[in-house]
């Protein structure tokens, strides 16, 4: 059996991103472009066990949000949120080169 997961990123403002675990590492966040800070890997290959932390997605805390402006096909502006977190427990902090 192969290897099954997924990588969450936490950025500089707080961003979170979620990837596959083949995708290469992700250094920036797709919203912002600030670094990314925080990892985790989730290994998903045999699904969820209550034991092992690094089957699940590690825990973060919501600390607000920013509008991420848009317009639909009416040319009408509507704000999305991208929600903001610090991280919790099991994230390891990615150390900048």
């Amino acid at each position: 059996m192969s290897y099954e997961g997924s990588e969450e990123y936490l950025c500089a403002a707080g961003h979170y991103t979620r990837v596959d675990c083949w995708t290469e590492n992700v250094s920036k966040c797709p919203f912002c472009e600030a670094p990314m800070t925080h990892r985790h890997a989730i290994d998903e290959t045999n699904g969820e066990e209550d034991d092992m932390p690094s089957t699940k997605p590690a825990p973060k805390q919501q600390v607000g949000w920013d509008d991420d402006w848009r317009n639909d096909h009416y040319g009408n502006r509507f704000a999305v949120k991208v929600l903001r977190y610090v991280p919790g427990q099991h994230w390891q902090t990615i150390r900048s080169t």
